[in-house]
């Protein structure tokens, strides 16, 4: 082998040992790099998602009369008893046109409230405003499919134009409109037939059109006896045909749900949480009322409270629920990052003399210039991958406190206070 290749050779051997030595520095914390992540504060939301059903004291709705229901209250809507839900026609077609002729009449109404001396010193800018707005509700509920409210939210969006008109001296009446809206109110009246029945409330409560069979299952007086098996087991029973709907009787509600026993026991009776409805992206708050456990079980029965009744928890029944136990802000930092490390601890007794002690510290360590230094965190909650420290909290020992911004190492060895990365 000649000089020349043997030095080649050499050259690269040297080379491939100086990467080796490099690479095993950096990964064993004794060279110049390491893995760092920015301390940042951020809010985090610790959520489980469970099987569920919602409990509610309620009462199924049935229709003795024959025909077509025209409902007249929203889902939701809150019932005195004997209070009319609904109208019954005899024929389908007559439920448009009563809600037509309602409409037309009610835009007679609003032409006929419409007059210069009402109308005077009203600035033309203050209408469109209010047209701009109005033309925004409108598109909202089109993209909401909310078709009720935008037939409210057009009819508004009319009567603005038309006060416009008025100012703008573009009309000073509305005699022909109103001629042409009596014509059809008219024409729809030859076509209206009468209800010919009512459907009320046997009772007061909310009223919802949404009936499942399960308003006799799961019922409020059960709560205390409710157990997993049971939940898991529960079927509907077939409800008459002449049920189209419910009411229910209370503002209080309750969302049965099946917890891991780990989970279940770090409730408390009256804590806050945020619910969301089963099947919808609604939020809704509620507070844990009582726990159904037996200690030697692998899950657990939680039983949470709501106190605001509305048309969608009315109408909510089953499914996966999605629970916010709790929320954090602070910094959430890898836990691979913690370390804890022997401090001095420095006190005052009673009688104020300086008393100083070694004590366990939980902390990072952050480059700080050239150097690492340790900094104190004050962890608030634990997970596998993280830890979330409080922001603002307050040095227990001989050590600052983890800041905005401090650069986290997130692994090494033989990390210590002061020690030089070049």
């Amino acid at each position: 082998m000649n000089s020349k290749n043997w030095r080649r050779i050499v050259t690269t051997v040297i080379s491939l040992a100086a990467l080796c030595y490099v690479v095993y520095h950096m990964f064993s914390g004794g060279g110049q790099s390491y893995n760092t992540e920015i301390a940042i504060v951020t809010d985090y939301a610790q959520e489980i998602t469970v099987n569920g059903w919602i409990v509610r004291t309620e009462q199924p709705l049935t229709n003795s009369n024959k025909g077509y229901l025209s409902y007249v209250v929203e889902e939701g809507e809150k019932m005195a008893k004997n209070g009319v839900v609904a109208q019954v026609y005899a024929a389908e077609n007559s439920i448009t046109v009563s809600k037509e002729l309602e409409l037309v009449r009610a835009q007679i109404a609003n032409l006929q409230s419409l007059n210069s001396e009402v109308l005077a010193g009203t600035r033309p800018a203050t209408i469109n405003k209010k047209i701009s707005t109005q033309m925004s509700a409108m598109m909202s509920a089109i993209v909401n499919g909310d078709l009720k409210t935008m037939t409210e939210e057009r009819e508004k969006l009319l009567l603005y134009i038309h006060q416009k008109q008025i100012v703008t001296g573009e009309l000073s009446d509305f005699s022909d409109r109103i001629a042409d809206l009596r014509q059809q109110e008219k024409a729809l009246l030859a076509q209206y037939r009468a209800p010919v029945g009512t459907l009320k409330t046997p009772e007061s409560g909310y009223f919802s059109t949404v009936a499942d069979g399960y308003e006799s299952v799961l019922t409020t007086d059960k709560l205390k006896d409710y157990t997993v098996a049971d939940l898991r087991n529960v079927e509907p029973v077939v409800l008459q045909e002449n049920v189209v709907g419910k009411v229910v009787q209370s503002n209080t509600w309750y969302s049965v749900c099946i917890f891991p026993m780990d989970r279940a026991r770090l409730l408390k009776a009256g804590e806050t949480i945020t619910l969301t409805l089963p099947n919808t992206d609604i939020r809704t708050t509620v507070k844990v009322d009582r726990i159904n456990m037996n200690s030697w079980d692998a899950e657990a029965v939680v039983i949470l409270r709501g106190d605001n009744m509305t048309g969608d928890i009315a109408a909510a029944r089953g499914g996966e629920i999605r629970l916010r136990l709790n929320s954090y802000s602070g910094f959430k930092i890898n836990r691979n990052a913690v370390h804890i490390e022997k401090r001095t601890q420095t006190t005052t007794d009673k009688d104020g003399n300086k008393v100083t002690k070694q004590v366990d510290v939980y902390g990072v360590y952050v480059i700080f210039g050239e150097q690492l230094r340790f900094r104190e965190i004050s962890p608030v909650y634990w997970d596998e991958e993280f830890v979330v420290c409080a922001s603002g909290a307050k040095a227990t020992a001989d050590a600052a406190m983890l800041k905005q911004y401090d650069q986290v190492v997130l692994g090494g060895k033989d990390l210590y206070d002061g020690k030089p990365i070049n």
